[in-house]
């Protein structure tokens, strides 16, 4: 966020004279009497003291001021030895009363600096770059070339600190080549490869020649392939059962999803039943194989049935309004066998209650409450959730041997000896009594709540 190590503690970058930041040199905030502010990762423009901005253009705020257009050289009348010069780019010189650009004076220091009107330029020599004070210093370690742009990844060799480019960087050891210095000489050209000529399933690997503690005249070993181990006390290399192995060290295949073949100097995982290959990888991984997807016809030998996808496998399941074999205590158990999905009794299923009326299941399978239906005159009432019963007309007919016999002359009362049951829920009773006396108000009644 602007700020540097300066190898003590953290401070703020000099954004505003760092030429290397800004084409050609040329610095920002270079207008007469302005001055840069560091500020974070950015320059701030403001106008020197005395001076306020009028139109992007530093003006004095006092006429004593008076400067020299081919000087630069400015100073106030009304302060003895105020002289100071127009642009920040310039440092008045007390001796020769001239401004000049003293920029090369105070920064690139070791390197090539050149001034010029609105700043400087300044080039650090390879092997150096430059550092917080704006100067040119020696790169530290791991870093070389121009501005230590070049990382020293020599594997084996030294790194050239002054080197012009990659093709100069690395002075490789006896025994290496490349850019890098990571390129052994060829010691195991095919054509002098000797590896697998007395012993099998060996590979031929350069030695570091400057570390040779094998064959050091030849420079190379033969260890085993990938895959296979060396037989104690001897050359011979055998394949290495790596399903054996993982049982003991590490689960190589996913126990729940793979299994484990072992191959000559290799191993596969394939997946278990009910599992596929995971395409949107490039490893092992096996998912579950969505069978109700991939194989519509899955469920098909079942009617009206619907296909479920587990993991793994799959299981078929009777619809809405089915149950296996028509027994709806299974309604959502999978099919087995030759089971048959039928329609289910869903006056037990729901366990309506048409009290002296009749449940008659819809025969329309999606539709999920059954009916109650009353015999004879009767009217059906709702007493409770799933509770039904049947009633007679209050005011047309009375309970006479079990059916409701039509009043000879309703006007006259009832005649003989009539019963009513009322069932009503304590939740709503003074509804339900408020309605039942519309019906009855000219008869003796009692209501009892049902416990």
């Amino acid at each position: 966020h602007g700020q540097i190590f300066d190898g003590t503690t953290c401070i703020q970058k000099k954004i505003c004279n760092d030429a290397s930041l800004y084409p050609n040199g040329i610095l920002p905030c270079t207008g007469a009497f302005e001055q840069g502010i560091d500020s974070g990762n950015q320059c701030i423009c403001q106008c020197r003291l005395g001076f306020t901005n009028s139109s992007n253009v530093c003006i004095s705020t006092s006429t004593n001021i008076t400067c020299n257009s081919t000087t630069n050289v400015c100073s106030n009348s009304s302060i003895s030895s105020n002289v100071f010069c127009q642009y920040r780019t310039q440092t008045y010189n007390t001796s020769t009363n001239t401004c000049q650009n003293t920029f090369c004076l105070n920064y690139c220091q070791n390197g090539t600096c050149s001034v010029g009107a609105q700043g400087y330029t300044c080039s650090c020599r390879p092997g150096t770059h430059l550092d917080y004070a704006l100067n040119c210093a020696v790169c530290e370690s791991g870093v070389a070339g121009p501005n230590c742009s070049l990382l020293c990844d020599c594997e084996f060799g030294q790194c050239n600190v002054n080197a012009t480019s990659e093709t100069d960087k690395c002075s490789c050891a006896s025994g290496y080549t490349g850019l890098k210095c990571d390129q052994y000489i060829n010691y195991c050209d095919p054509q002098n490869d000797t590896c697998n000529s007395v012993a099998t399933n060996r590979v031929c690997k350069l030695t570091p020649t400057n570390h040779d503690r094998y064959k050091q005249e030849n420079a190379y070993e033969c260890p085993c392939k990938t895959g296979y181990q060396q037989v104690p006390g001897t050359d011979n290399c055998i394949d290495i059962d790596e399903c054996a192995v993982a049982s003991t060290t590490e689960n190589i295949c996913s126990a729940d999803t793979t299994s484990c073949h072992n191959l000559n100097g290799s191993y596969s995982c394939a997946c278990n039943s009910g599992y596929v290959k995971d395409n949107s990888t490039t490893t092992d991984a096996c998912v579950d194989e969505d069978e109700c997807t991939t194989d519509e016809s899955a469920c098909e030998s079942y009617i009206n049935s619907y296909c479920v996808n587990l993991r793994p496998y799959f299981e078929c399941r009777c619809r809405v309004g089915y149950a296996p074999n028509g027994d709806y205590n299974q309604m959502y158990a999978a099919l087995k066998g030759d089971q048959t999905c039928k329609i289910y009794n869903k006056c037990a299923a729901n366990r309506i209650d048409c009290g002296g009326g009749i449940c008659v299941n819809n025969t329309n399978s999606n539709d999920l409450l059954p009916t109650c239906y009353c015999n004879n005159s009767l009217i059906l009432i709702q007493l409770l959730v799933g509770k039904y019963d049947c009633i007679c007309p209050s005011n047309t007919h009375y309970y006479n041997g079990g059916v409701c016999t039509i009043l000879p002359n309703p006007a006259l009362g009832l005649v003989g000896e009539s019963t009513f049951l009322i069932r009503v829920s304590c939740n709503n009773g003074t509804a339900i009594i408020d309605e039942v006396s519309l019906f009855f108000f000219f008869f003796m009644f009692e209501c009892y709540c049902i416990l």
